[in-house]
């Protein structure tokens, strides 16, 4: 038996983590926590070994009872086994009984006070100029500002000063990730050092070869923000009138991935009254629409429109209110719906649907 190729054993929060990297975490794409014993035996078995050889190693290790170690590291070996991070031979055992949650590791982290969680925004830089965007700046802008964005190398040095602090979840933002050139390289090398990804984009530079990168190295999630409901409104909030088009593409192929498909909409005046059209075209990808009627104060230095394209307080509410309603509705005629479909099998002696 010997540890599966593509899994990586990670150290978070004072705790021994396995997560699949690269193309592995197309097939696995949760934790697993091991204690101290059993991170010995994933190094031990990074080379093949029989069962005998690794309870001899244990064994030289502990001062503990023969047939006692024997029976523990068969159930370690059956839960590794089971999310397939062991390679066995047909003499080992397979039970599966073993299943790690998440949200206990996330507490831990936050007792233990370490970044589990973080965020890169890679480039201020954006094929969208959206009036009230607090962060975007062309690369003539940078330049005049005597500044420049982090190359490649610097931000997977700082990925690796991450990773050795415990990060173990990792959003990429922007302005807009995907407009870097060298985006695909950063991804893919971060997602290798067994990183869970995320990526927030708008959604419009997400194309046949994005696609292919995210299906080989699948993010943990992704967030699409819409800015409306047609191209005309994007030609007002974004200032590109093709990318209504592009992002409706963006997200035929984002739907496709085997990730966690999550859609907003961010709201200012000119787009206020898109709501129920916005929410229609989140629907043909997702259950449900996020909103945010909030937009923030530009950084030093940024032009942009907020003061006057942001919603008063009352419009914010209003929105809110509106989202708010429509889904309590919606949850209410599935409730609805689902006791009509029970009282009819209960009728024909059919019992309630599973």
């Amino acid at each position: 038996m010997k540890i599966t190729d593509g899994y990586i054993l990670r150290r978070v929060a004072d705790k021994n983590i396995v997560i699949a990297s690269g193309e592995k975490s197309c097939k696995f794409r949760g934790i697993l926590t091991l204690n101290d014993i059993s991170a010995r035996i994933w190094e031990y078995l990074k080379d093949n070994k029989t069962f005998d050889e690794l309870l001899a190693y244990i064994l030289s290790l502990y001062d503990i009872d023969e047939k006692a170690a024997g029976s523990d590291l068969k159930k370690t070996i059956a839960r590794m086994e089971s999310n397939g991070v062991l390679e066995l031979s047909k003499e080992d055992l397979r039970n599966r009984v073993w299943n790690e949650e998440e949200s206990s590791l996330a507490a831990y982290a936050a007792c233990k006070h370490v970044p589990y969680t973080g965020m890169f925004e890679l480039t201020p830089r954006c094929n969208f100029k959206c009036k009230m965007c607090y962060v975007h700046m062309s690369a003539a802008e940078i330049a005049a500002c005597n500044a420049k964005e982090l190359t490649a190398k610097q931000w997977l040095k700082l990925a690796e000063q991450a990773a050795g602090a415990g990060t173990l979840h990792l959003t990429l933002t922007g302005g807009e990730p995907l407009i870097r050139d060298d985006f695909e390289g950063i991804y893919t090398e971060l997602s290798m050092m067994g990183f869970r990804l995320g990526i927030n984009t708008n959604g419009s530079l997400i194309s046949p070869r994005y696609e292919r990168l995210f299906l080989k190295y699948p993010p943990r999630s992704m967030l699409v923000t819409l800015y409306g409901a047609d191209a005309d409104t994007y030609r007002e909030v974004c200032g590109n009138p093709k990318a209504f088009d592009n992002v409706i593409q963006g997200l035929g192929f984002a739907a496709g991935l085997p990730t966690m498909l999550n859609i907003r909409a961010t709201f200012i005046k000119d787009n206020k009254g898109q709501l129920e059209r916005i929410r229609d075209i989140a629907h043909r990808y997702k259950s449900e629409l996020a909103i945010n009627p909030f937009v923030n104060k530009p950084l030093p230095g940024i032009s942009a429109d907020v003061e006057n394209r942001r919603l008063s307080v009352g419009e914010c509410i209003g929105v809110l209110e509106e989202q708010t309603a429509y889904y309590n509705k919606l949850g209410k005629n599935n409730e609805q719906k689902k006791a009509i479909v029970n009282s009819a099998f209960d009728g024909i002696g059919l019992g309630k649907p599973q």
